[in-house]
């Protein structure tokens, strides 16, 4: 392709370079970065990282006002992006899009599921439900891989170039360190280019879908904001994923997100009012027999903390220098008293006594204040927290469950495991309706 090479003082001027990636960074000696500094859809290709690499500086951009705003460092090119070309490496591609002789042709087989994705979604189908049915078919994704998942089709659900457009410079790089690519949401210009490549699908149905993802985006925002107690609580012990929650009717349920998304989990989903009432029945069990368990727990770690005192090397070792710095602060004293030491030299000696002093309790102190210190406060506010509760609960208290529950874990379909705010972990058992 035919560019204008800018190279470090000396006069631009027109060139061929391959049109592959090995070219380009071959040229700019380096990884590639494209910006936009002018009004018209013009790039400019440089090295991504020319200023930490140290290469000599080049030409200064400037604003609309003449003042310069960054600097490029090393070689650059400049070319004018085509329509006719819009894409020059098959690896960029969209799903559902190949390349033959640089031209760009539609897959086929590829377009098909691409317009069955919009079309099921349009119909009301989740994007989770429409990647199950995907994978379910052995339908393989672009890499070969039969691996569809809710991501991957919002991705192909928002990607415009299945109308034909194109939308350049969706990322950029700021010029402030670290250089990392960003996702552009108007901090650069971007440049919107038709009828680029063959369509897939009409640009009223990407309308549709767009509006419908926005109202979904909407109704999940609005319940997100709302104070559900088990939100990020409930986890499993399967697959390790979060529960999410579910509303079937009128019964909410929490549902395993690795389950839904057909990972081979077999926890099924807990209705909300069976997990509410194994807390209870935990609470209760807490408040009338916890007392023994938790004081237990505090002498234990009493223990553990004497232990460390007693015989941990550092702390021996800290309090043999502790005790030598007095013994030279004693010293240093009864010789002042006896006129031995003149008033200055006993001032200074004894400020660099006392700061050495500080430092070594101030480290013995960080070396005792460990864990179980933590745990033992914890514990302790775990009892209060009972202390002040009521002999039970007959309805879920979302504060109560918020001061003693750390997580809980789903360890079979009928079983939970209830963390405590100190670590201490009990199991209830599931409860669910027979029909």
């Amino acid at each position: 392709m035919n560019v204008l090479m800018v190279e470090p003082g000396k006069a631009p001027y027109e060139t061929q370079i391959g049109d592959d990636l090995q070219s380009m960074q071959a040229f700019v000696g380096g990884y590639i970065q494209a910006v936009y500094p002018f009004e018209q859809p013009v790039a400019l290709v440089c090295c991504e990282s020319g200023k930490l690499d140290g290469l000599p500086l080049n030409r200064a951009l400037r604003d609309a006002d003449g003042d310069i705003y960054d600097i490029v460092a090393g070689n650059f090119f400049i070319q004018l992006w085509k329509v006719t070309v819009p894409f020059s490496c098959s690896d960029y591609l969209p799903y559902g899009y190949r390349l033959v002789n640089k031209q760009i042709q539609i897959n086929d087989a590829e377009a098909a599921i691409v317009q069955k994705i919009f079309s099921e979604f349009l119909a009301g189908n989740s994007t989770e439900k429409i990647a199950e049915a995907l994978c379910a078919y052995k339908i393989p994704c672009k890499n070969g891989k039969v691996q569809w998942d809710s991501s991957s089709i919002r991705y192909i659900l928002r990607n415009e170039k299945y109308t034909g457009n194109s939308k350049w410079q969706k990322f950029y790089t700021p010029n402030e360190f670290p250089f990392r690519c960003k996702s552009n949401h108007g901090e650069a210009s971007s440049y919107w280019a038709e009828n680029t490549h063959p369509v897939i699908v009409s640009e009223n149905e990407y309308r549709l879908a767009q509006e419908l993802m926005e109202r979904k985006s909407q109704k999940i925002a609005k319940r997100h904001d709302k104070p559900y107690p088990l939100r990020q609580k409930i986890y499993c012990g399967s697959c390790n994923s979060v529960f999410r929650r579910k509303e079937i009717g009128t019964t909410v349920y929490w549902v395993c997100l690795g389950h839904d998304r057909s990972s081979g989990c077999t926890i099924r989903q807990i209705p909300e009012e069976t997990i509410n009432a194994a807390f209870c029945r935990l609470y209760y069990k807490l408040k009338h027999h916890g007392g023994p368990i938790f004081s237990q727990m505090l002498s234990n770690l009493q223990k553990i903390r004497f232990s460390r005192m007693l015989w941990s090397e550092d702390v021996i070792s800290l309090n043999k220098k502790i005790s030598d710095i007095l013994s030279q602060v004693q010293f240093l004293t009864q010789l002042q008293q006896a006129g031995g030491v003149d008033p200055d030299t006993f001032i200074s000696s004894n400020n660099k006594l006392s700061e050495q002093l500080r430092r070594l309790k101030q480290e013995k102190a960080r070396l005792l204040d460990t864990d179980s210190d933590d745990l033992a406060d914890r514990t302790r506010d775990l009892m209060d927290a009972l202390e002040d509760g009521p002999d039970f609960l007959d309805s879920f208290d979302a504060e109560l469950f918020d001061a003693l529950v750390d997580k809980i874990i789903v360890d079979s379909n009928e079983r939970l495991r209830f963390r405590l705010k100190n670590g201490l972990e009990l199991t209830e058992q599931i409860e669910r309706t027979r029909r």
